[in-house]
């Protein structure tokens, strides 16, 4: 059980999850929250890690078997990164800090 209770209540008025506060609890108590002031705990799954699906469409005709895209950014992805992310089932997108003919080196490769 958590020490305290966000807002006017006192934690003897309002008897919480033993996971914490509600949703509406935090979202109407007013008072700011930071990053600090909250633990995630892991629910239970009745699936197994293989039977999850992230095939996700990046456009009408292309799908991503992970939703992982890397930043168009010269210091981020060349070539070397869109294999590394394709391997993994996302795209990289080439930057365009560069000349047309070194782009489409980058993507031959």
């Amino acid at each position: 059980m958590a020490d305290y209770v966000l807002g006017d209540t006192k934690p003897s008025d309002v008897p919480l999850p033993d996971d914490g506060l509600s949703a509406e609890q935090l979202f109407t108590a007013g008072d700011g929250l930071t990053y600090n002031d909250f633990i995630i705990l892991p629910g239970y799954i009745d699936f197994t890690a293989d039977e999850v699906d992230l095939l996700s469409p990046l456009t009408r005709k292309i799908m991503l078997k992970a939703p992982l895209v890397s930043s168009p950014m010269d210091t981020v992805t060349e070539s070397d990164m869109a294999i590394a992310m394709a391997l993994s089932g996302g795209i990289g997108i080439i930057h365009h800090n560069c000349s047309a003919e070194y782009q489409a080196n980058e993507v031959h490769k």
